[in-house]
């Protein structure tokens, strides 16, 4: 996805949903961590890693089982 930091929520899901648009992929935030992703439910797991002491925002959507 595109590099870029997101403190706000909203925005940061909304930007998710984008990227995935792009991709040609159906995508919708429904709420609650939870994205509908081409007709699956995935969650989504944000992350904040440290590489060399500059943090970076990942962006991780799990298949719900």
């Amino acid at each position: 996805m595109a590099q870029r930091w997101h403190k706000d929520y909203n925005k940061y899901v909304k930007a998710i949903e984008i990227e995935l648009n792009n991709r040609e992929k159906e995508a919708n935030y429904i709420g609650n961590f939870h994205f509908e992703i081409d007709g699956r439910i995935y969650v989504l797991h944000p992350q904040i890693v440290t590489t060399a002491r500059v943090p970076t925002q990942r962006t991780i959507l799990e298949p719900k089982k």
